[in-house]
C-alpha cells in the first residue's frame, strides 16, 4: 500500500474513496471467511504460478463448492488489493461456464481492463458494448477511468457527453472530475463544479466535502475550509464522517495550525467506529504529522486494544508515524515487535526500517535489517537497494554504492526494474568529480544490462571523460549499437571533447 503520508500530502486517499460507478470500485472489501479456502488459493496466484482457470478447475475436482456470491466475493477481495487481472479472469471463467454474472458487470469489467490492459483496451471495450449496455455505470466507470490517467480532455469531452445524454446528473460524475483536477493540480476547479452541483440540485456527498476542503488546503485558504466545515454541520450533519475531520485537521496542519489540527483529531475519534482500521492508520499519521508522539503511542494502544492481531499494514502505518516523529527508541522496539510476530514477511517494512536507520545514520542497523529481510522475503529489494546506494554515495563510499546496483541488476528479471535516472546522476556525479573513467565504464556496463543506457547516460559519461581530459572510445559505434541518436547536448559535448 501506498504511505499513508503520501495518501495525506497527495489526496490519493480520496481518490480511493471514490467509486467509478456505485460497484466500479468498493471502498473497502468484504470480509474474506477464515474457512474460504478458494480466495486464500487464488490470492496465492502470483506465488505458485497457475491461473485462474486452473485454480477454480483444480478445486472443484478436489470436491470444493464454488458458488456465485463466493466468486463475486474473491472479485472484490483481489480488486481491493490491486490483483486486477486475476479479477477479470474470474469474471472470464463465469461468463465462460454461463454463470450470470452481477447486475452492472460491464461497468466492474470495465474498470479492470483499464487496470490491467491499459485505458486503451477500456475504450476499445466500453465502444463494442451494446447501446443497452452503455449506460449510467459503464458511462461513469470509462470517465473514472479518464480521471485517474489525468487525461483531461478526453474526460471532459466524456463528461459532456453524459450531459447530453442526462446520465452525469449525480455528484459521482463531479466527484470525478474534481478528483482529476486535484491530480492535475488545478484545485481552483473544484469550487466551480461544487456551485454547478448545486445549481442542478445534486446533493454532495461526503466525498464533495472531503475534496472540497482539500482544494481550499491546496489553495492556502484556510478560512474557506472552515466556512465548507460550518455548512456540512448546519446542512448535512449525517455526511459528517471521520474522513472529513481527517481532511480538516490535514488542512489545520498545512496552515501550521498544530492546535485545531489536534481539535479536529478529538472531533474523528468521536464519530469513527471503533472497528474501522483505516481511521486508526489516519490518526497515526496524522498526529505524527502535528510531531506529538505521545497521542501517536496512545491511538497505538487503543487500536491494540481493539484489534489484538495486528497486520502488516497497521505496523508499517505505526513505523511510518514512528519515523517522522524521529523516536528511533521506540521504533526499534515496534519493528523488532512485528519481525517477531509476523506470520507473512512483508519488505514493505524493512523498507521503512531501513530508510529510517540510514536517515540516522545507523548503516550497522540497516544492514542487518536487509540480512534477515533477504532471508524471509523473496523481495523485490530494488527499494531497499536504491536508498543503500545514496547513502553510500554521500558517504563517499563508491565501492559498496555499485556493489548495491550491481546485485540489483542481478535481480532484476524482465526489465522489471531499471535505475532510477536520481541515481544514475548522482552516481556519475561522484566519476565527473573524482575523474573516475574506469568505474564509470564499469557501471555503463551495469546500465546496458537492464536496457538503462540513453542519450542522457551517454551525456554523463562523456562529461565523466572530459573531465579526467581524455575521449571516450567508438562513441560513435556505441551509439549506433544502442539505436541511441545524437542530440544537440551529446553533439556539442563531443564537439568539446575533441578540442
Amino acid at each position: 500500500m501506498r504511505s499513508l503520508n503520501r495518501l495525506l500530502s497527495t489526496g490519493l486517499f480520496l481518490r480511493r474513496c471514490l467509486c467509478t460507478a456505485e460497484v466500479a470500485a468498493e471502498e473497502s472489501p468484504s470480509l474474506v471467511r477464515k474457512g474460504d479456502r478458494l480466495y486464500r488459493r487464488l490470492s496465492r496466484l502470483g506465488a505458485i504460478g497457475k491461473t485462474v482457470s486452473e485454480t477454480l478447475d483444480e478445486f472443484f475436482r478436489d470436491g470444493g463448492v464454488i458458488k456465485k456470491n463466493n466468486l463475486e466475493r474473491c472479485i472484490r477481495e483481489l480488486r481491493y488489493y490491486s490483483n486486477f487481472q486475476h479479477a477479470l479472469e474470474i469474471m472470464d471463467w463465469m461468463q465462460m461456464r454461463g454463470i450470470t454474472l452481477p447486475q452492472r458487470h460491464h461497468a466492474v469489467r470495465l474498470d479492470l481492463i483499464a487496470k490491467a490492459m491499459g485505458i486503451s483496451a477500456a475504450k476499445n471495450y466500453f465502444d463494442d458494448l451494446l447501446p443497452s449496455e452503455q449506460n449510467l455505470y459503464t458511462y461513469g466507470a470509462l470517465l473514472n477511468c479518464y480521471c485517474q490517467e489525468g487525461l483531461e480532455n478526453e474526460a471532459l469531452e466524456l463528461f459532456k457527453k453524459m450531459d447530453e445524454m442526462n446520465v452525469a446528473s449525480t455528484n459521482l460524475a463531479y466527484n470525478n472530475l474534481m478528483s482529476l483536477y486535484m491530480k492535475l493540480g488545478k484545485p481552483e476547479k473544484v469550487a466551480p463544479l461544487v456551485e454547478e452541483m448545486k445549481e442542478k440540485d445534486i446533493s454532495p456527498s461526503t466525498f464533495t466535502y472531503c475534496i472540497w476542503i482539500q482544494s481550499y488546503s491546496c489553495l492556502n485558504d484556510i478560512a474557506e475550509v472552515e466556512r465548507v466545515m460550518e455548512e456540512v454541520k448546519k446542512d448535512d450533519k449525517e455526511k459528517l464522517d471521520w474522513s472529513i475531520y481527517s481532511n480538516l485537521a490535514n488542512a489545520y496542519i498545512k496552515a501550521g495550525d498544530f492546535m485545531k489540527a489536534e481539535s479536529a483529531l478529538k472531533q474523528l475519534e468521536k464519530v469513527m467506529k471503533r472497528r474501522d482500521r483505516q481511521a486508526y492508520h489516519f490518526l497515526l499519521g496524522l498526529y505524527a504529522n502535528t510531531s506529538n508522539l505521545a497521542q501517536v503511542k496512545r491511538i497505538w494502544n487503543v487500536y491494540k486494544s481493539v484489534f489484538p492481531v495486528t497486520n502488516n499494514l497497521s505496523y508499517l502505518v505505526m513505523l511510518q508515524s514512528l519515523s517522522r516523529v524521529r523516536d528511533l527508541v521506540g521504533f526499534k522496539d515496534v519493528f523488532m515487535e512485528w519481525e517477531t510476530r509476523c506470520s507473512s514477511y512483508d519488505v514493505r517494512l524493512a523498507n521503512i526500517a531501513i530508510k529510517t536507520y540510514l536517515e540516522a545514520d545507523m548503516v550497522g542497523e540497516a544492514e542487518l535489517v536487509f540480512k534477515r529481510a533477504v532471508k524471509r522475503s523473496a523481495g523485490p529489494f530494488f527499494k531497499a537497494r536504491e536508498m543503500f546506494t545514496l547513502y553510500f554515495l554521500e558517504n563517499r563510499l563508491i565501492d559498496s554504492a555499485l556493489r548495491h546496483m550491481e546485485a540489483a541488476v542481478g535481480e532484476a528479471k524482465d526489465n522489471e526494474w531499471h535505475p532510477p535516472p536520481k541515481i544514475v546522476s548522482k552516481v556519475f556525479d561522484y566519476f565527473h568529480e573524482e575523474m573516475d573513467i574506469d568505474r564509470a565504464e564499469v557501471f555503463i556496463k551495469l546500465l546496458k544490462k537492464v536496457g538503462s543506457c540513453d542519450s542522457m547516460t551517454y551525456n554523463l559519461l562523456v562529461q565523466t571523460y572530459i573531465s579526467a581530459g581524455k575521449t571516450v572510445p567508438d562513441i560513435q559505434r556505441r551509439l549506433e549499437e544502442h539505436g541511441i541518436e545524437m542530440n544537440d547536448e551529446l553533439e556539442k559535448l563531443l564537439e568539446k571533447e575533441s578540442k
